[in-house]
């Protein structure tokens, strides 16, 4: 679709892959168990997670790099004996990590989710996004349809995160800070800190240019800056 209508791509990705195992296997159900390893997710992490009647295990990558889900297993053999178990389900696919495409929006079209990027460059969280900004997405097209509101993507374009923080979290994940660093880092009130403002915190919508990302149709005038700022 973007390729077709001319509009940005996702162009930096993370390789992940995901087993499924029978549930009960002894991990502390309360938690999501991530585990930091350079040399088994360079670039992110791997997780472990109690689900509904299923574990799911899984990692993730810098592209480029070939996720071994075998040496996950053996990592986690103190912990769950995956080595001999049979997985249920296999998957795989490319995480997009390079944060919000550019334009994202043409007339008459409009990327949402990870086809638009919204997709953490650090954390690879991308789902909240998908389903907030695609309620967002349908509100402003009635919107502008039945009410005669501004143009949609003018409007979402003000709303969707812009990742600055975070995309410098995904350049230094790139490079592969050694783990001892984390180790170090981890249970500190500074990392705390870090962790909250990256993982839990609250987005405040920001009114930003939209002219960049947003490719006009040929019988359409792209509104000023200062006449976007005076609409509803």
């Amino acid at each position: 679709m973007a390729r077709a209508f001319g509009l940005g791509r996702n162009r930096k990705f993370l390789v992940g892959v995901e087993w499924e195992f029978p549930a009960g296997l002894g991990l502390d159900p309360g938690f999501l168990h991530c585990f930091l390893d350079r040399r088994i997710a360079p670039g992110y992490l791997a997780w472990a997670v109690p689900g509904v009647g299923v574990t799911q295990v899984g990692l993730a990558c810098r592209k480029g790099k070939k996720p071994d889900m075998t040496a996950l297993n053996q990592k986690l053999e103190p912990i769950a004996q995956l080595s001999s178990i049979t997985p249920l389900e296999r998957r795989s696919g490319l995480i997009p990590a390079g944060g919000p495409v550019c334009p994202f929006a043409t007339q008459g079209v409009l990327l949402i989710g990870d086809a638009a990027g919204l997709v953490s460059p650090m954390t690879a969280g991308g789902i909240h996004n998908a389903f907030h900004f695609g309620r967002r997405a349908a509100q402003c097209v009635a919107d502008h349809l039945l009410a005669g509101g501004p143009e949609p993507s003018r409007v979402l374009f003000a709303e969707i995160p812009k990742y600055r923080l975070k995309g410098w979290g995904r350049r230094i994940l790139d490079h592969g800070p050694p783990d001892s660093l984390f180790d170090l880092l981890i249970d500190t009130p500074l990392f705390r800190t870090f962790a909250r403002k990256v993982y839990f915190h609250h987005r405040l919508p920001v009114l930003a240019r939209p002219s960049a990302c947003y490719r006009p149709g040929p019988d359409e005038m792209i509104l000023g800056v200062d006449e976007l700022q005076g609409q509803p």
